[in-house]
């Protein structure tokens, strides 16, 4: 299986209790975005559920990072609102998630590494041409303890397939730095990552949902941040 790397992507998360300011993405506003996260069958924010979302090493003040059960896979048809196998296109699901996470007192930066598995259907080449080119697109989400949304940003995970090629895996790499005002509150962040899907796409991941298959593999290192020396003066 051929893995594909990407161009890492950077991005800064506001912090609303850091600066005061929010990311929305478009014309969204902040109700209809929490409107949104709402009808997800979300893991709990205060509390982290190894079996239902994802496994994860527990690590000092790093934020916590969790993969939405109900968005961790995307799949696409020929007909959206009448699925079946034999008229698949193509489908991706999260494989791991590896982070890099260094905390000062002004800022939490986390190096992330998502690999994607990405797979075309039996309608694929009928649909989109002897080397189709897919777009999978991803979101990022920043919440608080109580649950509250600071931010959600859209990517797109791309895979260009040759023509005896069925299976890639994508690795999308983001740098992200959320500001704030000690080292402290890094731990109460909770990065939440899922597919961005139609409700019809939501409504087939509903209706395949496997309670024994295993969890996206998530894993933090913290990494030791040197303290800023301080200036001595000679007498």
């Amino acid at each position: 299986m051929k893995r594909i790397p990407h161009p890492q992507k950077t991005r800064t998360l506001l912090a609303a209790s850091a600066i005061g300011l929010l990311t929305l993405t478009g014309c969204q506003t902040f109700e209809g975005l929490k409107n949104d996260f709402q009808s997800i069958n979300f893991p709990s924010f205060s509390s982290f559920s190894a079996n239902k979302t994802q496994k994860q090493e527990q690590v000092g003040a790093c934020p916590k990072i969790e993969i939405v059960e109900d968005l961790r896979e995307t799949h696409n048809f020929m007909d959206p609102s009448g699925p079946t196998p034999d008229k698949r296109v193509s489908s991706a699901e999260f494989a791991a998630v590896s982070v890099d996470c260094r905390v000062n007192n002004d800022s939490a930066q986390l190096d992330m590494t998502l690999l994607i598995k990405s797979n075309l259907g039996p309608r694929a080449r009928e649909e989109l041409g002897p080397k189709p080119g897919i777009t999978h697109p991803y979101f990022l989400a920043v919440t608080t303890g109580d649950g509250d949304i600071l931010s959600k940003e859209i990517f797109a995970a791309s895979a260009t397939y040759g023509p005896n090629q069925t299976d890639l895996i994508l690795d999308e790499r983001l740098r992200q730095t959320i500001p704030l005002q000690n080292s402290g509150e890094a731990g109460e962040y909770t990065i939440m990552i899922g597919f961005q899907l139609e409700k019809d796409q939501l409504a087939y991941n509903r209706s395949i949902v496997d309670e024994q298959r295993p969890a996206v593999d998530v894993k933090i290192k913290k990494i030791a941040v040197a303290a800023p020396q301080r200036e001595t003066t000679s007498q």
